[in-house]
């Protein structure tokens, strides 16, 4: 497959960078740790139609909050709040826990993401729970480039969680920096995740930095799928693309951004239409930090 041509970055200010297996190389050791709850889960629902494979493929990009909700829904079982909030801190704590032990700086990206954060600002988003979150960038020694303030969680940052590939997390983020969307620059490692940030209506390169080799060419199809503009295969390749623009002009004053409403990709469900909504109207009455 052709190279698409380097997208126009000389506007990007600002890069909201996906957290899970894009920062950090989280996918499979979260998906291994999670095996015990996943039977569990399944067990619980009676779902037989869920093999290998296609469990896997939901997995990516999204929460456990996500996945339980969608594996309930197929099966048509009715899950209470409680029940929900259980299988949803089940699995968070055994895969922080995980992700706290086995994970650690890699000086390549850590080296990059210096580079790029001498002239850009960076924010951090997921699906995930602000805990997971702070564990892993801790872990892998990015904390200090994407301090806590930067720092956005589908589960936790939103009044409503929410899950890739809704655009609210990316909505949030753009809103809580004070930035327009037309500079910033998402990055991102999954189809949903690629398909929420053409939702909030940003600048969209994939990254297949922790990819498996084997899984790259099918991965890479299915980011520009998605409406990537570019795939990138690691942190020193954006780097460079990055370096290659012109220096952006001085960010507008905080608070000055606009939040769209989101352009949902076909076949998004309609009810995260409504609560992306609900984020973008939120713009008109909140004050940026």
């Amino acid at each position: 497959m052709p190279t698409p041509p380097a997208p126009d970055l000389s506007a990007v200010s600002t890069l909201l960078l996906d957290a899970d297996s894009t920062l950090v190389a989280t996918e499979e050791q979260a998906y291994a740790a999670a095996a015990g709850v996943r039977r569990q889960l399944l067990h619980r629902l009676a779902a037989t139609r869920w093999d290998g494979d296609r469990l896997r493929e939901h997995w990516r990009g999204r929460s456990f909050r996500r996945i339980v909700c969608d594996l309930a829904a197929e099966e048509g079982v009715r899950l209470g709040e409680a029940e929900l909030a259980d299988w949803v801190d089940r699995e968070e704590r055994c895969v922080t826990a995980r992700l706290r032990g086995c994970l650690a700086p890699d000086p390549a990206t850590g080296q990059a993401l210096t580079r790029i954060a001498e002239r850009r600002l960076l924010a951090a988003v997921g699906s995930t729970s602000s805990a997971r979150m702070d564990a892993c960038l801790a872990a892998a020694g990015l904390d200090e480039l994407l301090p806590a303030e930067r720092r956005f969680s589908g589960e936790d940052s939103l009044a409503l969680a929410a899950s890739k590939p809704d655009p609210s997390v990316h909505l949030h983020a753009v809103l809580r920096l004070g930035v327009r969307p037309e500079e910033t620059l998402a990055v991102e490692s999954t189809r949903c995740g690629v398909r929420a940030a053409v939702a909030a209506e940003l600048t969209t390169i994939g990254n297949l930095v922790h990819v498996p080799e084997s899984e790259r060419p099918a991965r890479r199809a299915a980011l520009l799928g998605a409406g990537a503009l570019r795939v990138v295969e690691d942190w020193q390749e954006l780097a460079s693309l990055l370096a290659e623009a012109p220096r952006p002009q001085e960010r507008r004053s905080r608070g000055s951004g606009r939040v769209p409403t989101p352009r949902l990709s076909p076949g998004l469900p309609t009810g995260l239409a409504a609560r992306g909504q609900a984020v973008a109207g939120i713009a008109a009455v909140s004050p940026a930090v």
